[in-house]
């Protein structure tokens, strides 16, 4: 493993949760001690010295004692193996409850289960569902067959007299995918070849152009083959796909089932990509400085735990015992993934509570990696199960490292005098916190538009803008200027 892998998750680990082998000076500290600890170091595992009897130098204690250092370690590990067992048996309950073993946490779990619900989409004998593989040629027929069953069933019982409607239920699902397999034995149907499918579809249903014919952009359009352009437009002008100058469509790639459950989802409830919640959370959060936006993460943060019933007591451990576990997470990630440092593609590394938390988009290859965290268990080396924490997260590093990019190009454009103090992600709830120290007009609604749930915003020293933007807010009257940046969901 190359040492700048190492060095890039060590300061990551110090940028985002303040703690870790090395330190950053352009980075907050009371904001990474806030987000790090929100429990006390116990004085006593760091602190204590042993006593020297001061009476006589015959006699020699022959009795062990154990090292501040070691002491330290073996509490760290303690709660490790305690959080752990908690967020175990958290996962095993949640799984219970749903029909599928890899759609937990998964960015396409609500409309997985709704196409399921529907009869639509159903998973494999291994129970699992496979939300990242490829739509083959014959799911592609069978998935507008039935999606377009249902619809006609749920308008008879709605409305027989709607006429208007039953006009457009003369659609097959031949119809809506004619022309468009043109090799049965591909390993999978296009985005845009399903984006003109679902296109006809939404026709079908009679939903089009239902919001009108806003401007709509796409990084590659140049790219994209005979029809699918204006499909993807039509798509996206209804809110059912991202768009935007930013946005590459990736017209030739396979759709996934996750992509193609999302699209149908979105067409068959409404439910856009823009539409907003009955009670949003507030995009962007007033403080004074970062002190105050510590103090309502450390809050947040307190509670869930308390909540989930995990012990945030932590204890500090020294540097060398933290590069040496991230040492041998990384040996373990390298092997998984072949090539070092390519787990940025597939995950995040991060430290919380001075334990060391590996989180992956794919369930495989988490299950993966606690097999290999058990065999060295078992062997007699149990350091990582010990003093790491598994979970699965949304977006991998190299993805919030796009989403925060495009924040700052956002940013840039609509506050040129304004800057981005710092940036780091929250997986536990697939979210990038961000501090910016300039606010500018219709800002709520307009990060909210833009970026979704992605970002989190704290203003940092507001200006004399904010209170005309919180008036702005209030009114409802986003941006509609605004264009969405890249966004990892279909």
């Amino acid at each position: 493993m190359k040492k700048s892998i190492v060095l890039r998750y060590a300061v990551l680990a110090s940028l985002v949760f303040g703690v870790g082998p090395t330190a950053s000076a352009a980075y907050t500290p009371s904001l990474a001690a806030a987000v790090a600890s929100s429990g006390t170091v116990k004085a006593s595992a760091t602190q204590s010295t042993p006593k020297t009897d001061t009476t006589t130098t015959a006699k020699t204690d022959t009795k062990a004692t154990v090292s501040p250092t070691k002491a330290a370690e073996e509490e760290v590990a303690r709660i490790a193996a305690k959080n752990k067992n908690v967020a175990t048996e958290k996962a095993k309950a949640a799984a219970k409850a749903l029909p599928f073993s890899d759609i937990d946490g998964h960015w396409g779990q609500e409309a997985i289960l709704y196409l399921h619900k529907e009869g639509v989409l159903n998973g494999y004998t291994d129970g699992t569902f496979r939300p990242n593989e490829a739509v083959t040629t014959n799911e592609f027929t069978n998935i507008f067959a039935k999606s377009l069953d249902i619809a006609k069933k749920r308008l008879a019982k709605a409305d027989k007299k709607d006429s208007a409607k039953e006009k457009h239920m003369t659609a097959t699902a031949a119809s809506i995918t004619d022309g468009l397999i043109t090799d049965e034995k591909a390993d999978g149907i296009s985005r845009q070849k399903f984006a003109i499918a679902a296109a006809r579809y939404a026709d079908a249903l009679g939903i089009t152009n239902i919001h009108g014919k806003k401007a709509v952009a796409f990084k590659d359009a140049d790219e994209f083959g005979a029809g699918g352009l204006k499909a993807a437009t039509q798509l996206a002008q209804e809110g059912y796909i991202s768009e935007g100058a930013d946005v590459s469509f990736r017209p030739h790639d396979f759709i996934t089932r996750a992509e193609a459950a999302a699209i149908l989802y979105r067409i068959d409830t409404g439910k856009n990509i823009n539409a907003k919640s009955a009670t949003p959370a507030p995009t962007v959060t007033a403080v004074a400085d970062t002190k105050d936006a510590d103090t309502i993460l450390r809050k947040e943060a307190a509670k869930e735990a308390a909540e989930e019933g995990i012990n945030n007591d932590a204890v500090a451990t020294s540097a060398e015992a933290q590069d040496t576990l991230v040492d041998a997470a990384f040996k373990e990630l390298n092997r998984l993934y072949k090539t070092p440092g390519n787990m940025q593609n597939h995950g995040v590394m991060y430290w919380k509570d001075n334990v060391l938390h590996i989180a992956l988009k794919s369930q495989d290859d988490l299950d993966k990696l606690n097999a290999r965290i058990e065999k060295l268990a078992a062997d007699g080396k149990p350091f990582l199960k010990n003093g790491v924490i598994t979970e699965p997260t949304r977006y991998s590093q190299a993805e919030y490292d796009r989403i925060t990019a495009n924040f700052e190009r956002y940013y840039a454009q609509r506050q040129p005098e304004g800057k981005v103090v710092s940036a780091y992600p929250d997986v536990a709830h697939n979210q990038l916190i961000i501090n910016i120290d300039k606010d500018f007009p219709y800002m709520n609604d307009s990060i909210k538009t833009a970026f979704g749930n992605k970002v989190r915003v704290f203003l940092l020293s507001p200006t004399a803008d904010t209170a005309s933007a919180k008036a702005a807010d209030k009114t409802g009257n986003s941006s509609t200027a605004e264009t969405a940046p890249a966004k990892e969901d279909a």
